[in-house]
């Protein structure tokens, strides 16, 4: 009966008129004594009874059609109600049945109703994967929501959504390979990615005062994925992972894989394990002595899991998961979620199954379609600002909203559903503990870079609440201002360096009386050298302690994500010490981004001049895949062949990868002479190992994230002897000399980390901008950079930080001249500056003293 909900009833009167007609003509001709031959009198009989039989079928269906379903819309999910994750799906349905009856109360959407279709994932590829294809091949469904697992949400969008046109939102899985699946803009999720994640994580482990964990994982995309990134996280912070061991779902005994965790005699265990494996596995380990500490996930985060477990093993043993801190959004679906599901308000992704159900209904009101492109194209319009924030207790003033032809700017139960490029939101991660074998949820909250003070929790008071930041850094009276570099990632070594540098930038201006009668302070956080992390740090350090300017960050991608998403929409004012892409000169900024280095106009030209000095005619480039690899790698070949010079290929690269024999191959497929390596250096130690082992290439030129003994030392330096480098750098002037020396004495710093000047310079800058302004304003200070970095002025360095500010107090005007020389701002915020040549020499990277702008000759005979 289902195929004739279409019909209308008039248009079945209709149909059924038009068949009366031509049956009354029928039997009128007969009537009127027209001689039929009784071939013809038998076709009339036949053609009677076909109209009696249409009409009958008819008038059937039109007794039955249903004219109220015509615009329902149904939506498909595939969430697991059996298997390692089955504990999950049920409480996830409800939250999807629960939004969806919110909306249908509103109206529903576009004049009808909408609605779940549920299926059964299993906590598998191949069942999820069957189940998605039913709601999409056989129901008709045009969006899936779906699944838990990581594998299985992957499966799902790579062999039936993506090749479908099917859009697909996950509300769970945070694999990071699902950032990088080629999905059209098809794939979305409101569950926080493993990079923040496993930032967390880290940092968690730190504060609980561990230096050395062992890990067992799920051996799957999820296991995977939060693994690699809580090892690369957690060792960027200074700790050791002894061991990192896989396990397989459905075993019998993990005996075997608890013994070969132990090794190395690791302090924690950290379990990523599912409910159902990881009751087995963590019973054993606990009976069988293994560990003594624990640490946990957000999917090990099970009642159930541990109730079967039984015992009190896991006292005071610490995890997170995501969880928004209380505000009238979350208690209001905690509300309505316990009142109509009878359901337990506090269950794993129940806030972020129901925010993908709200945030997907608003973006089909929008759309006026449930064509997937159409709703994928409003899902950011619903979701991100700008727009009248809603959250789940305003679901029917938002379609109001949305009707009337406003924004609106959903912020869920889960906290905020902001989708960047990819479709990846960035949230707030939650701290929680056992106590007597039960699951309590802590106050404490935490985004990456954020330092987790676990001592004011004790036995007494395990509820406490602590301080995201040290209480020295909440100095009423002080101005705050943010950094966002890299204290993890590919470019983690130069994070806690460059953090310094400002930090004595500050404390020389405090030294003399603080910005405008206040002291002045950093609040450091980590770019985690990933854009989503990056953004996190800044709208954290706008959000939470209203910095007026940001410091950072290193790599150009994450620069511009900040820029884009976070820093020019609030109108706050950033500086990049290190971030050399040519695209940030062309941002869209209202003049607030600026850059203490060069761009990579300047540094390609001098690379490609270098290049043809050394003799070569034709070479191959390498770059990592982001916005400084690109830009650096197009300059450099612009101005090689404007040189005479050819470039065979420009290959990319991704960052981690385990190989990069593939894109070595297609480098060298053209026989250059050499190639030109623009990497990161955690990439480096695998490309360049694989490039001279294999024979790929025997010649390279390095640039700054290259500049690195340990990196050299790790692939062998003596492969490598001759090469040449480019980086930012001046030669020794006076203000540099100042510097160095009283770094490396005051701070104990290492002074040979790229674009440390530059960073320094950008601290001591602000300040002396802020004092100039006489305000904290970010216009105001934005006004005042290019008046005491650019001339006229009496020209003063960081020896000179007391007459500085005199200066400036007395009104008069002043040229910074910094240690990284001349910081003269253009109109877009962009400097000039010298390129330092340096060289490996003897199993040593050092400078060969050769500082050159473009078009400068270099000569090199001198050096050979």
């Amino acid at each position: 009966m289902g195929r004739y909900k279409t019909l209308r009833f008039s248009h079945c009167l209709a149909m059924i008129s038009i068949c009366r007609q031509s049956s009354n003509r029928s039997k009128q001709k007969m009537r009127l004594g027209m001689i039929k031959s009784a071939r013809t009198r038998l076709l009339s009989t036949a053609l009677f009874s076909v109209i009696v039989l249409v009409v009958s079928t008819i008038g059937y269906g039109c007794l039955f059609a249903d004219e109220s379903d015509a615009g329902d819309t149904t939506i498909g999910t595939v969430l697991p109600v059996s298997g390692d994750l089955s504990t999950l799906g049920p409480g996830m349905q409800k939250a999807i049945d629960l939004a969806f009856e919110l909306v249908n109360e509103a109206g529903g959407v576009n004049g009808g109703e909408i609605s779940a279709l549920h299926r059964d994932s299993g906590t598998s590829e191949q069942i999820g994967t069957d189940a998605a294809s039913g709601l999409v091949n056989v129901d008709g469904v045009k969006i899936v929501l779906g699944a838990v697992s990581s594998g299985v949400t992957i499966a799902i969008a790579e062999s039936v959504t993506i090749p479908g046109e099917v859009l697909h939102i996950s509300p769970a899985s945070s694999s990071n390979a699902i950032t990088a699946l080629a999905d059209n803009d098809m794939v979305f999720r409101t569950r926080v990615n493993d990079a923040v994640k496993s930032q967390v994580l880290a940092e968690l482990a730190v504060a609980a005062g561990y230096e050395r964990v062992s890990t067992t994982y799920v051996n799957n995309a999820y296991g995977a994925s939060l693994n690699e990134s809580f090892i690369e996280a957690f060792e960027g912070m200074g700790g050791t992972v002894t061991a990192a061991v896989s396990h397989e779902l459905g075993q019998a005994s993990y005996v075997s894989e608890l013994r070969d965790s132990a090794e190395g005699s690791p302090e924690v265990l950290v379990t990523i394990a599912y409910p159902d494996s990881g009751q087995i596995l963590l019973r054993e380990a606990a009976e069988g002595e293994f560990y003594d500490d624990y640490m946990f996930v957000d999917v090990t985060r099970s009642q159930t899991m541990f109730d079967a477990i039984g015992g009190n093993y896991f006292e005071g043993d610490f995890g997170v998961s995501p969880g928004a801190p209380a505000s009238p959004g979350v208690e209001a679906f905690r509300r309505l979620y316990e009142e109509r599901t009878d359901g337990d308000p506090s269950a794993s992704l129940i806030t972020e199954a129901f925010d993908a159900a709200a945030v997907l209904a608003l973006a089909i009101e929008k759309a006026g379609s449930d064509d997937p492109v159409a709703v994928r194209n409003e899902l950011r319009s619903v979701a991100n600002p700008p727009g009248e924030v809603v959250g789940p207790a305003d679901i029917a003033k938002a379609l109001e909203l949305v009707r009337d032809g406003k924004d609106v700017d959903y912020v869920g139960a889960s906290g905020n559903v902001d989708f960047d490029e990819h479709g990846n939101v960035v949230s707030w991660m939650r701290v929680w503990y056992v106590e007597n074998n039960t699951i309590i949820d802590s106050d404490i909250y935490a985004l990456p870079g954020d330092e987790i003070d676990l001592s004011p929790l004790s036995q007494d008071d395990p509820s406490s609440s602590i301080s995201e930041d040290p209480p020295s850094s909440e100095d009423e009276v002080s101005v705050k201002i943010g950094t966002v570099l890299p204290r993890t990632g590919d470019l983690s070594f130069v994070g806690k360096e460059r953090e310094l540098a400002v930090s004595f930038a500050f404390e020389l201006v405090n030294e003399v009386g603080g910005v405008n009668g206040k002291r002045i302070e950093a609040l450091h956080r980590d770019s985690g050298t990933d854009p989503e992390v990056g953004k996190a740090a800044a709208s954290k350090l706008i959000s939470e302690h209203g910095v007026p300017a940001i410091i950072g960050a290193a790599s150009s991608g994450v620069t511009m994500a900040i820029a884009e998403a976070v820093t020019i929409p609030n109108g706050v004012l950033q500086i990049s010490p290190s971030s050399s892409s040519s695209l940030i000169t062309t941002l869209d900024d209202d003049d607030l981004t600026f850059r203490t280095t060069f761009s990579d106009v300047i540094a390609g030209q001098v690379a490609a001049e270098l290049a043809r000095e050394i003799g070569w005619e034709s070479v191959a480039t390498t770059h990592v895949s982001n916005a400084y690899g690109t830009s650096l790698s197009t300059s450099f070949s612009d101005h090689f062949q404007a040189l005479g010079g050819t470039v065979t290929a420009q290959i990319s690269h991704d960052k981690r990868q385990p190989t990069y024999v593939t894109e070595l191959k297609q480098a060298s497929a053209g026989d250059p002479e050499a190639l030109i390596a623009i990497a990161y250096t955690d990439s480096s130690h695998t490309l360049l190992r694989e490039a001279v082992d294999d024979g790929y290439f025997e010649e390279f030129l390095f640039f700054t994230p290259a500049y690195n003994q340990e990196l050299f030392d790790a692939v062998g330096a003596g492969k490598f002897e001759g090469s040449y480098g480019t980086k930012a750098g001046t030669k020794l002037t006076r203000e540099r000399k100042w510097f160095f020396e009283n770094f490396a004495n005051r701070k104990s710093g290492n002074i040979d980390i790229p674009h440390l000047s530059e960073t320094f310079d950008a601290g001591l800058m602000i300040a002396l901008a802020i004092e100039k302004a006489g305000s904290e304003d970010p216009v105001a200070i934005r006004d005042a950079l290019r008046e005491i970095a650019n001339p006229p002025g009496v020209v003063v360095g960081q020896q000179d930080v007391a007459k500085a500010f005199d200066i400036v107090r007395a009104g008069e005007d002043v040229n910074y001249v910094g240690a990284a020389g001349l910081l003269d701002f253009d109109l877009n915020g962009d400097v000039t500056g010298t390129v330092e040549i340096w060289r490996i020499k003897d199993g040593e990277i050092g400078s060969t003293g050769i500082f050159v702008s473009p078009g400068d000759e270099i000569d090199l005979s001198a050096i050979r």
